[in-house]
């Protein structure tokens, strides 16, 4: 679907360079997720990697919520 997204928003002639600055940020996103998610289970243990998880799906969660009933009050 991002790619799908990509395609339909970036100009033809550059369209290479947002796939490629798009799978950028996307590799440099899981790297620090990965980071993150080994140090919490190194250093506090596996139930803090997945607390740390399940707060991070809350916040979406509220974020995706709030987002959608702003466009409902725009709409």
């Amino acid at each position: 679907m991002l790619s799908a997204l990509v395609a339909a928003m970036a100009p033809e002639h550059l369209r290479g360079t947002a796939f490629g600055v798009v799978g950028l940020i996307t590799g440099l996103a899981a790297l620090g997720a990965s980071v993150l998610a080994g140090t919490l289970w190194d250093v506090i243990g596996p139930a803090a990697r997945f607390a740390a998880g399940a707060g991070i799906a809350v916040l979406a969660l509220v974020g995706f919520l709030f987002v959608g009933s702003r466009r409902k009050i725009a709409a």
